[in-house]
C-alpha cells in the first residue's frame, strides 16, 4: 500500500507523521519504508499490512459435546488429550468440566410468598366442602390464620390451576334417586336415533319473584360438576310453573 504524506523538513513532522489515522490502527500491524521523488517533492510511505493476529471468538460448546468432556475427564484423561481427541481448545475443555451439562438459568422475580407446604395445605382447604369452595380469596387468609394479601392468594391458587368460577346450579337429588338416574342413563347408552324419536318430551320451569344472584366457586376446569361446586336449585313456595 503506497501512502503519500508531506515531505517532511524536521524531526517533529517526521514525528507528527506517525499520529495520522494510518498509522493508529489497533488490529494491524505494518511494516514500513520511506521513498523520496525529487520531481514531486513528495515523500512516500510503504506500508505492508499483515493479517491481523486478534484471537477469534470460540464458539460454545454443545450439550452433547459438554457431556464428551466430562466423560472422558472421569475416566482420567487429561485436558491436553481431551482437547486433541475433541479438536477444541484446552480452555473449553476446563470450562466443560466446571459447569453443568445444561445451561441454568436463574430464576428471576420475587419469591413466592405461600411456599409449597403452605400451597398443599390451601389446596386441600378448598377443596373440603362447598363453603370453602365459595368463600372469597379476601377470606382465606382470615380463617386460616396467615398473614398474606388477597393477591398471594390468588396467585398460588393460579399456579395449582384454580379460578373463580360461576357454580352450577342443580337440582337437589338424593342418593337413591341419583343411581336411578345414574342406572337408567346406562340402559339408553346405546340407543339409536329412532328410537329416541319414539319418546315425547316435556319440560317445565319454575319462575318465582325473588332476586337471583351468581355464586362463585373457587374450583379447576375439570370440576365442573363436583359436588361442592354445585348449589343446588330449590322450587320457591312462591312462584309460577311453566
Amino acid at each position: 500500500m503506497l501512502v503519500r504524506a508531506k515531505t517532511p523538513t524536521s524531526s517533529s513532522s517526521h514525528k507528527s507523521m506517525f499520529t495520522t489515522p494510518f498509522y493508529s490502527a489497533t488490529y494491524l500491524r505494518t511494516k514500513y519504508s520511506y521513498s523520496y521523488s525529487p520531481t514531486y517533492s513528495h515523500t512516500y510511505l510503504h506500508i505492508q499490512m499483515e493479517p491481523s493476529t486478534t484471537p477469534q471468538k470460540q464458539k460454545d460448546l454443545s450439550r452433547d459435546l459438554r457431556l464428551k468432556v466430562q466423560t472422558l475427564r472421569e475416566i482420567g484423561w487429561t485436558y491436553s488429550k481431551i482437547a486433541e481427541h475433541l479438536k477444541i481448545t484446552p480452555r473449553q475443555v476446563q470450562y466443560a468440566c466446571s459447569m453443568r451439562p445444561t445451561p441454568q438459568k436463574k430464576r428471576c422475580g420475587r419469591k413466592a410468598i405461600i411456599d409449597a407446604e403452605s400451597l398443599q395445605m390451601l389446596v386441600e382447604f378448598v377443596c373440603a366442602s362447598t363453603e370453602n369452595r365459595q368463600m372469597p380469596y379476601k377470606q382465606i387468609p382470615w380463617k386460616l390464620g396467615w398473614d398474606v394479601t388477597e393477591d398471594a392468594i390468588r396467585s398460588a391458587l393460579k399456579k395449582e390451576g384454580f379460578f373463580r368460577r360461576i357454580a352450577r346450579r342443580k337440582p337437589s337429588i338424593l342418593e337413591k334417586n341419583r343411581l336411578l338416574r345414574l342406572a337408567w342413563a346406562h340402559e339408553h347408552l346405546d340407543w339409536t336415533t329412532e328410537q329416541w324419536k319414539t319418546i315425547l318430551w316435556s319440560d317445565e320451569t319454575w319462575v318465582n319473584g325473588t332476586r337471583h344472584r351468581k355464586i362463585w366457586v373457587t374450583r379447576r376446569a375439570h370440576e365442573e360438576y363436583d359436588l361442592t361446586c354445585i348449589v343446588p336449585r330449590h322450587s320457591g313456595k312462591d312462584g309460577w310453573m311453566f
